[in-house]
């Protein structure tokens, strides 16, 4: 019995090792294998939920695009016709910006002439002025030159008579 005794120890320690396998495996499907799956099968579900959301929203794109076609015809012609009329406002602007531009040129072209013009006056003014000071002392000189002059003259400036009663 001894040697059957030993089979029998031994077949319940491999029944016990058997036992534990089966509940470890069984514990790491429950944590870790499980959610795994439940996650991936609910991913896939996502993304086929996503993919008919996708494809209504291009079935509404189309059909949008079909109703549109005729709308943007209208929209280009008005487009058309603004843009015409900015392109002769900017043409109108650019004639007016134009003419102002060639007034002023000419107003500063007329002012400088008219100060050159008076510059002119100005140096002949100053380079004149020294001769017509000289020949007016000149002049003075020899009409003062009398001594009988001199003294009319003063004495009508400080208003007495020729003998110096006032």
């Amino acid at each position: 019995m001894i040697g059957g005794g030993e089979t029998l120890v031994s077949i319940i320690f491999r029944l016990i090792n058997f036992g534990t396998l089966i509940a470890v495996g069984v514990y790491i499907y429950r944590t870790y294998i499980a959610d795994m799956l439940r996650k991936q099968v609910l991913e896939r579900e996502f993304f086929q939920a996503e993919l008919r959301a996708q494809a209504c929203l291009f079935d509404e794109k189309r059909c949008m695009q079909m109703c549109a076609n005729s709308d943007q015809k209208e929209l280009f012609e008005l487009l058309k016709q603004r843009i015409g009329a900015w392109s002769q406002a900017v043409h109108e602007q650019q004639k007016k910006s134009e003419a102002a531009r060639a007034k002023r040129a000419i107003a500063l072209h007329e002012y400088a002439r008219t100060r050159a013009e008076k510059i002119v006056e100005q140096r002949a003014f100053l380079e004149t002025l020294p001769l017509a000071l000289d020949e007016a002392a000149q002049e003075l000189e020899k009409h003062f030159a009398r001594t009988d002059l001199q003294h009319t003259y003063v004495s009508m400036v400080l208003g007495t008579d020729k003998k110096g009663n006032a």
